[in-house]
């Protein structure tokens, strides 16, 4: 096999030492260990600054602007990873890799130079369902797509918007249209040309950043795959998570921004949008019915999409989102 690919790992935290502790773990446990670790803490504290203290070999760097928000501490860390990386990795701080996860990455980049990106296969999705439950989420998926965003085989990106993930993997590597911020690896030669980096325009979790960076790639021609021997377990912390209505606000106002992006019809953009709110609204609905949700979620949610209809200046959004602005807080 010769030589492994040199291999930077961007982490970006913040309040989380906890859980950036765990994934530092499984880092260091693996069979092929990186060869440089860049973190991005935008915490308002020392504690993950002291947990990172306890590795020697950590890049680490503050910005001197917090509460940027994810797409523009990935662009930082980009700026401190080291001459001679190959390929980077993205990884949240809430993940836990397998002992063989970045050997297995490693392989698909080395055995496919025309792979441009990969991630790995994430544990407990959908394809680990029984039979039976597949076809009811399935056929549940493709009736309203905003509760369960499934497709039969592949990773694709919906007219409105989102990201489905496949409840069948019959094939490894599975090529897709998109991957997961979880954990997303680029070859680095992708972002020598400075036109190439993440959009800074969404602020915070920045929900669909991942989607709308790599699909865009995607759609000029670069391949990206999932290594299914790569598993990886996304734990998704509760820590340092937004309020409930503030969340809905981003989620109607950056699904509007994506499908703008992916649609250069402003009419068709509109309808792709109405069609994604209405399906959303109908899931929670629905989920108000069986008691899996709270009504009080609806009329939020009934009253962000109406905030962000009544305001289409995405800069003034995010100064409500940032807390600047709580005029619509009910």
């Amino acid at each position: 096999m010769g030589k492994n690919l040199i291999i930077s790992i961007i982490i970006c935290t913040k309040n989380r030492p906890s859980d950036l502790s765990i994934t530092l773990e499984s880092i260091y446990k693996q069979i092929c260990r990186p060869d440089f670790i860049v973190v991005v803490d935008d915490s308002d504290d020392n504690k993950t600054r002291k947990v990172i203290d306890k590795y020697s070999d950590i890049i680490y760097f503050h910005p001197s602007k917090p509460n940027s928000g994810l797409p523009e501490a990935r662009n930082a860390g980009l700026r401190y990873v080291p001459n001679g990386t190959e390929i980077v990795l993205f990884l949240d701080d809430d993940v836990t890799l397998d002992n063989n996860y970045l050997l297995e990455l490693n392989k698909k980049f080395k055995e496919n130079s025309n792979f441009d990106g990969a991630s790995g296969q994430i544990k407990d999705g959908y394809h680990n369902l029984s039979f039976p439950k597949k076809l009811i989420h399935i056929i549940i998926g493709y009736i309203i797509p905003p509760l369960v965003p499934l497709s039969i085989k592949s990773y694709h990106i919906l007219r409105t918007g989102g990201g489905t993930t496949p409840v069948f993997i019959d094939k490894d590597p599975t090529s897709v249209e998109w991957i997961s911020g979880c954990n997303m690896a680029y070859r680095y030669s992708l972002f020598k040309n400075k036109e190439k980096k993440f959009d800074e325009t969404l602020i915070g979790y920045a929900m669909g950043e991942d989607a709308l960076f790599s699909h865009k790639l995607y759609l000029n021609g670069k391949r990206f795959v999932i290594a299914r021997k790569a598993l990886i377990k996304h734990r998704c912390s509760s820590e340092n998570r937004m309020p409930p209505f503030k969340k809905l606000v981003m989620i109607f106002a950056y699904r509007r921004y994506l499908i703008q992006n992916f649609t250069k019809n402003k009419t068709l953009a509109s309808l792709y949008y109405y069609w994604f709110a209405m399906t959303f609204i109908m899931s929670i609905f629905i989920l108000c019915l069986i008691r899996k949700q709270q009504w009080k979620y609806l009329n939020d949610a009934l009253l962000s999409h109406w905030y962000i209809i009544e305001e289409p200046n995405i800069l003034k959004i995010n100064k409500f989102i940032q807390g600047e602005n709580n005029e619509y807080t009910n």
